[in-house]
């Protein structure tokens, strides 16, 4: 239960700082790639792989830890542009809905039990992240296929974690398998900003750098610690994504409305209650 804590924790914190860097003056692509960069070199550091089990199990890691690098890149690079040309709110809740993409996945292809409680809590995890998601604003519909690509990448980004933890990967090489995707994602991203040209000196920059550690070491540990809540089969794992994704849009509106003076409207407020009801539902399943 601690590593689904706190892979709720590293996420919502994701969320805040991304809020928080909106507020200077670069663009959010060198701290991304900077964030890649350093959770691969913190895996290394604190928990360096195990080469001989790699090489034995290479024809099966290398190719998940390489999609899945791909996969990080590419959308958060998405989720940028579609914040920027669609609206964050739109974004938002395309984001967080794609949970029941994973959630179906569990339920179909691992045989996962169904009961009407559990239906039921992963029936209300939907309004539960509508609802509180919302906000007052105007969103451009011109660039509707921006969210629609949030949101089957984010789904396709937690189908492939959870199916790699049920057919690829042991305790022993789960730490090896999110330093690699790190790494992966690290060096698409330098290559990204050699083929754009990026102005490299911005990554030299203070806020810039800072941004991108601190960003580095909670992307780590949202990785680490949701493919540990899975290993751990304390909650199923479509239970698990369904509490998960409920905890990040709870923090991240506490973090809004503490920190960042955001308003909560009567929906959010609906959204926040359906959404403990929902989390109380599929806690109580097991």
């Amino acid at each position: 239960m601690m590593y689904l804590i706190f892979s709720i924790l590293s996420s919502s914190l994701i969320m805040g700082l991304f809020k928080y860097i909106s507020r200077y003056n670069f663009q959010v692509i060198y701290p991304i790639i900077i964030n890649y960069i350093i959770a691969f070199l913190f895996g290394l550091l604190i928990s360096p792989p195990d080469f001989n089990l790699l090489v034995n199990d290479a024809d099966r890691i290398l190719p998940a830890a390489i999609f899945l690098g791909i996969l990080f890149i590419v959308m958060f690079n998405f989720i940028g542009i579609s914040s920027q040309k669609a609206g964050l709110t739109v974004t938002s809740v395309a984001s967080r809905m794609s949970v029941i993409i994973p959630m179906g996945f569990a339920i179909i292809f691992y045989n996962e039990a169904l009961s009407i409680v559990k239906w039921a809590g992963i029936i209300l995890a939907i309004p539960a992240v509508i609802f509180t998601s919302l906000k007052n604003g105007k969103t451009d519909w011109t660039y509707l296929y921006l969210p629609i690509i949030i949101f089957f990448g984010s789904g396709m980004v937690d189908t492939t974690v959870v199916f790699s933890q049920n057919s690829i990967l042991t305790s022993e090489t789960q730490s090896s398998f999110t330093i690699l995707v790190f790494g992966v994602a690290g060096v698409l991203g330098v290559l990204l900003a050699v083929i754009r040209r990026f102005d490299f000196r911005q990554f030299l920059r203070k806020d810039v750098f800072l941004s991108g550690f601190i960003l580095g070491l909670l992307n780590y540990g949202a990785l680490y610690y949701i493919i540990s809540a899975l290993k751990s089969d304390v909650f199923e794992d479509s239970i698990i994504f369904g509490i998960n994704n409920i905890g990040v849009v709870l923090i991240s509106v506490f973090l809004g409305v503490v920190f960042f003076k955001e308003n909560l409207s009567k929906i959010n407020i609906i959204g926040i209650f359906v959404s403990l009801l929902a989390i109380l539902l599929l806690s109580l399943h097991n």
